[in-house]
């Protein structure tokens, strides 16, 4: 029972990141932004709902619909992995052009980093991993 629940937890959180990934992308309209502008942005342990400090790359952009000329700005996801962050922030070059999505029915509403919260992701692998593990040690009691 705890293995199945474990496996389906894991698949749970893999499936929702997916939805939420392709609902965003299919109902808001892809275009190119220029990034104007970028930054490391941080939070210490007693602000996060994690238990370590934790980083992410904000990214002002513009990009225009219809000839109308809009701005926004987006967060990438929250990470421990500070290097990672580094080579995000390092990988975006300001007045370079990158894949954004805006929402045709309200064009000022837009996202650069379509994905969902890191920690959904961390929650999947770990049940994945845990109810994999279970059925390992639960085979290998069963043998003879």
């Amino acid at each position: 029972m705890a293995v199945s629940l474990a496996l389906l937890a894991g698949s749970g959180c893999f499936a929702w990141q997916w939805y939420a990934k392709e609902t965003l992308t299919s109902r808001f309209t892809k275009t190119t932004c220029i990034v104007t502008g970028k930054e490391r942005v941080r939070t210490d342990a007693s602000s996060s709902s994690s238990s370590r400090p934790q980083g992410a790359v904000q990214v002002q952009y513009r990009y225009a619909v219809d000839g109308r000329s809009y701005t926004g700005r987006d967060k990438s996801s929250w990470t421990p992995d500070f290097t990672a962050v580094g080579r995000l922030h390092d990988q975006i070059e300001v007045g370079a052009g990158y894949r954004c999505w805006y929402d045709p029915s309200d064009p000022r509403d837009s996202v650069m980093f379509p994905t969902s919260d890191t920690f959904v992701a961390g929650l999947g692998t770990f049940m994945l991993l845990f109810g994999a593990g279970l059925v390992f040690f639960v085979s290998r009691q069963l043998e003879p």
